[in-house]
Formats: structure tokens, C-alpha cells, sequence
């Protein structure tokens, strides 16, 4: 089954690390990205706003690859068009956002991924133990 893959935020972040990725996986298509300025060509379909790439493209999963000031409402936008989601570090910017970010993905029945590169250092370590 292939799963149907768009991204927001087409900066370095998407270009170095998230499309290089999701093109590797055979099971995975892209099908449609938001950015208001979109720092590369891409060769899938750009949407007007999120709104558009979420009812447009319907994807099944959702990257989120934009400043941290935008990750609470995007996360939420993605759980309640019915996407997973992975989003780039921090997931939010408060440990109350974070858990309702957590409470919105278990009552939709979607799972919420964070990218970390450096999962060893303190600062992760006290998160999962305050979220826990």
C-alpha cells in the first residue's frame, strides 16, 4: 500500500533531509507541499495555504517542516484532516500544547512523530519525563 505524503515548509530542512527521505521509500508518494516562499522547484504539486493541501492532496501523512512558532497549529490542522503527523523539533512550544497535541492525535486515532536527531541529550530526556 503506498501512503500519500505532504509536506509543509519547503526550506533547507525539506530539500537536505525530508524529501531526499520520503523518496528512498518506495511505499510512500508525495503529493503536494505548502510554503509561502518556497526556496526550490519541486516536482509535485504547490497548494495556495494548508487548507487547500490538506482537502486537496488528502494525505495520509503530514511533515511539517516549518519554524517552531508554527508546529502546535499546523500538528493540529494535520490531526483533524486525518493525517499522521511528523513534525521537526520542538513539537510545541509549551508542555500544555504538547499534551493537547498528544490528547487531539489519541482521539483521532493518529500518531504524531517528533524528528530528533539527538534523542541522548538532557533537555529530551526531562521532556519524556514530564510528558509522562
Amino acid at each position: 500500500m503506498i501512503s500519500r505524503v505532504a509536506i509543509i515548509g519547503l526550506g533547507a530542512a525539506a530539500r537536505a533531509i525530508h524529501l531526499p527521505a520520503i523518496r528512498k521509500l518506495s511505499q510512500l508518494q508525495i503529493v503536494g507541499g505548502y510554503d509561502p516562499r518556497p526556496s526550490f522547484e519541486v516536482p509535485f504539486p504547490l497548494f495556495s495555504s494548508v487548507e487547500e493541501l490538506l482537502v486537496r492532496s488528502k494525505p495520509d501523512l503530514l511533515v511539517i517542516a516549518t519554524p517552531p512558532s508554527s508546529h502546535f497549529e499546523l500538528v493540529r490542522a494535520g490531526l483533524a484532516a486525518g493525517c499522521h503527523v511528523f513534525c521537526e523539533k520542538p513539537l510545541a512550544e509549551s508542555l500544555s500544547e504538547a499534551r493537547e497535541l498528544s490528547a487531539l492525535a489519541k482521539a483521532a486515532g493518529r500518531s504524531v512523530f517528533v524528528n530528533s536527531e539527538f534523542p541522548w541529550m538532557p533537555i529530551h530526556s526531562a521532556a519524556k519525563n514530564a510528558m509522562s
